[in-house]
């Protein structure tokens, strides 16, 4: 069984790739910016999944104004944001 803190690491892992497939600035994290550009916006995102079991764009969106001064729904096109709120919420993230 994985210890909560493995669960945790894993759950931010998984919503990172969704995260940096999207690349909202174009930063390519691990090649124009650092590996873990947007660990400050996966890290409560993620801890949202596994507390509530879904996200909604206001928190994500809430979460990025914090860091980036924009709801991350305007940094993208509607699409692009629909498909990150799809992918984000269709995540396995593993049981405790």
């Amino acid at each position: 069984m994985r210890t909560k803190q493995q669960r945790v690491k894993d759950s931010v892992k998984l919503v990172l790739g969704v995260l940096n497939d999207l690349d909202p600035y174009g930063f390519e994290p691990g090649s124009l910016a650092p590996s873990d550009e947007y660990d400050p916006e996966g890290i409560p995102m993620a801890s949202i999944l596994l507390r509530t079991g879904e996200i909604t764009a206001t928190q994500v969106d809430e979460i990025w104004i914090k860091w980036f001064d924009e709801p991350l729904s305007a940094a993208v096109p509607a699409s692009k944001f629909e498909r990150f709120m799809r992918d984000l919420n269709a995540l396995d993230l593993p049981a405790g």
